[in-house]
């Protein structure tokens, strides 16, 4: 490889570094929260972990299961958008 080659590989390789975005994933903070009834309203976090390039959204949605949705909560659908950098 000559000194060219090599120099042009170096380049590249620092670009690819810094093109490559790391948008990161999506996830509940815990992976089961008890509420009790009488709380009234629960919050439920979602964290970005493993990077936070770039806007990404989940979209979202309850589901019913012991707890019937209009009887035992309100139940709903949306999006959940992270800008640019943020993580929690």
């Amino acid at each position: 490889m000559t000194m060219v080659s090599r120099f042009i590989c170096l380049i590249f390789a620092r670009l690819k570094k810094k093109i490559i975005s790391e948008p990161g994933l999506l996830s509940f903070n815990k992976r089961g929260i008890l509420v009790k009834e009488s709380i009234g309203m629960a919050r439920i976090p979602i964290v970005r972990s493993g990077g936070a390039d770039g806007e990404v959204s989940v979209m979202w949605r309850t589901k019913d299961k012991s707890a019937i949705g209009g009887k035992d909560y309100v139940g709903g659908e949306g999006t959940i958008t992270f800008q640019h950098t943020e993580v929690s």
